[in-house]
């Protein structure tokens, strides 16, 4: 009777466990499966969707610290990432068909007034009808080479450069337009600077670039001065007013620091997160009517990453800027 009963008890509890068990991975097998469905209808759903509506279809990211909520977190991330890549992708090409249609509008219209006779083809005329030719051909130029440079496909002639001969260099190219401009250009070279690895018509671009920026963001009787000197990576710079594009690694590596300082507008803080993307003006009217394509900055921080470098920039508005382009003295080309 004793065993019987035993038995009768073992059975009735294993029963029971099979039954709890059985609810419990009910439960738990539709805790996970329903996030996981989530995820998979909308993977699925994306591949129809077009870029641009992938956050309203990714699920809700879930809270928690386990894998699939990790997952979801990171789903709904990407998918955020897609959309805002798309919405920029849209912006840009906005932002290259208002370029190029401007000095279009221009030739077009000066060539049918000539052909209908309003206006004679004095050699004024076609100086002013090259000039936009020029206009375009710059613009095309800098698309094609941001284009390279974001594809990593720049092709590099690196060799030991002299940073102080090439700076006076760059210095010396734009003496013409400063004085046009009644600005002084002066060169600051506070200690001994190490040579870098760079290729040296690039560094020139860049240094030509900033150069040029400041002095159309100067005001007359002032000051445009290129400083080199050796420095850590990001040195003095501050979190309130400091922008800068690099992976935030080596901050204690050495190398040469070109910073491009003017006294002149200065840019407003809201504007600072965005200097080095393409088209992004703080003037918009005052630097496309300057001859400027808003793509020098950016240009300027693809050059110096694939050098292995970074760029910065502090300003006040009102006050001045100074961007820096910062090259290891060992660099890492990309």
């Amino acid at each position: 009777q004793y065993l019987a009963a035993l038995r009768s008890s073992l059975l009735q509890a294993s029963v029971g466990v099979a039954l709890l068990a059985g609810l419990v991975g009910f439960f738990l097998a539709h805790r996970l499966s329903k996030p996981l469905n989530e995820l998979t209808r909308a993977a699925t759903e994306f591949a129809a969707s077009r870029p641009g509506q992938l956050a309203a279809i990714a699920p809700a990211p879930r809270k928690g610290e386990g894998e699939v909520e990790k997952l979801s977190r990171a789903f709904h991330a990407m998918a955020l990432s897609l959309d805002q890549h798309e919405q920029q992708r849209r912006q840009f090409l906005a932002d290259v068909a208002h370029e190029l249609r401007t000095p279009l509008t221009i030739i077009q219209g000066r060539l049918e007034a000539i052909l209908d006779g309003v206006i004679e083809p004095t050699p004024e005329e076609v100086a002013a009808l090259h000039s936009q030719a020029l206009l375009m051909g710059r613009l095309v130029h800098d698309l094609e080479m941001l284009a390279l440079a974001q594809a990593k496909a720049l092709t590099l002639h690196m060799e030991e450069v002299d940073p102080v001969t090439l700076a006076s260099e760059a210095l010396q190219a734009h003496v013409i337009l400063a004085e046009r401009e009644q600005l002084d250009l002066k060169l600051d070279v506070p200690d001994d600077v190490p040579t870098v690895h760079a290729d040296p018509d690039r560094l020139k671009q860049v240094l030509s670039n900033l150069i040029t920026n400041a002095i159309r963001h100067s005001h007359a009787q002032g000051t445009v001065t290129l400083r080199v000197e050796a420095a850590p990576r990001r040195e003095g710079t501050r979190a309130d007013i400091a922008y800068g594009v690099n992976d935030g690694s080596d901050l204690d590596e050495l190398g040469v620091a070109f910073s491009v300082i003017d006294h002149g507008v200065g840019i407003p803080v809201e504007a600072l997160p965005t200097v080095f993307e393409p088209f992004s003006r703080v003037d918009p009217s005052r630097t496309r009517k300057s001859g400027g394509s808003g793509l020098g900055l950016a240009i300027v921080r693809y050059l110096v990453e694939a050098h292995g470098g970074a760029v910065w920039v502090m300003s006040r508005e009102g006050i001045g800027t100074r961007i820096t382009a910062w090259l290891p003295a060992q660099a890492k080309t990309v």
